[in-house]
C-alpha cells in the first residue's frame, strides 16, 4: 500500500496517495508492525512533498480517512489507479510501466 501510495504521488494523485498511506499506517498499527525500511524509503521520497503541497491539515484528514478503509476499498483504489494508467496508455496519453515507447 505504501509503494502504491508513492506511485500515485508520483503521478500527481495526492489524495489517493494520502489515503493509501493512511491505510498502510492503519494496517501496520493494527498488527503492531512497522514499515520495512526497504519500502519506507520509497514512501519517504514522496510523503514530505505531498504533505507540503496539500497542507498539514488536509493531509492529516485524508490520511485519517485512509486508516479506516477496508482492505476491499484499498484494493479498489489500487485497481482504479491501474485501470486509469492502462486507459491512458491505450489512448496514447501514457506509457505502460516498463515500456520504452515506440
Amino acid at each position: 500500500m505504501a509503494v502504491f501510495g508513492a506511485l500515485e504521488a508520483a503521478r500527481g494523485h495526492a489524495e489517493t496517495a494520502c489515503r493509501l498511506w493512511g491505510a498502510a499506517d492503519g494496517l501496520l498499527d493494527g498488527l503492531g508492525g512497522s514499515l520495512n525500511p526497504e519500502v519506507g524509503w520509497i514512501r519517504d521520497q514522496y510523503i514530505t512533498r505531498t504533505r507540503s503541497a496539500m497542507g498539514d491539515g488536509r493531509f492529516a484528514a485524508i490520511s485519517e480517512r485512509g486508516r479506516h478503509l477496508s482492505l476491499d476499498q484499498v484494493v479498489g483504489l489500487i485497481e482504479a489507479a491501474r485501470t486509469d494508467t492502462l486507459v491512458r496508455a491505450s489512448d496514447g496519453g501514457a506509457e505502460l510501466p516498463g515500456s520504452h515507447g515506440p
